[in-house]
């Protein structure tokens, strides 16, 4: 698989995987219950897609890179966007989180 499209697939199959999180927060801090549609849809999708990565790529280095992403980004939603508190031991699991994903790429 050229390397593009791989970083790209990966990062459609975290974007899933963190929509179905964030939706999820969101659901659990509205109690909306019509939300639960979109979440195990993107649930579905993500693990389909992550399923096909895995075929294409090594297991070892798709699981690291998906997973290590799903910490950023959703730590970064839910800082930036959510307006969650981090304290300094988590900032630096989440520096060593984005040093992960530099040395899997």
């Amino acid at each position: 698989m050229n390397f593009f499209y791989q970083i790209l697939f990966v990062l459609i199959t975290t974007g899933f995987f963190v929509a179905g999180n964030t939706i999820t927060a969101h659901w659990a801090r509205t109690n909306q219950q019509w939300l639960w549609i979109p979440i195990f849809l993107c649930a579905a999708i993500g693990y389909m897609l992550f399923g096909l990565l895995i075929r294409q790529t090594n297991f070892s280095v798709s699981v690291g890179l998906v997973d290590a992403l799903l910490v950023v980004i959703s730590i970064a939603i839910g800082v930036f966007i959510l307006k969650d508190t981090v304290n300094i031991q988590q900032m630096i699991g989440l520096a060593f989180a984005c040093l992960a994903v530099i040395l899997l790429v």
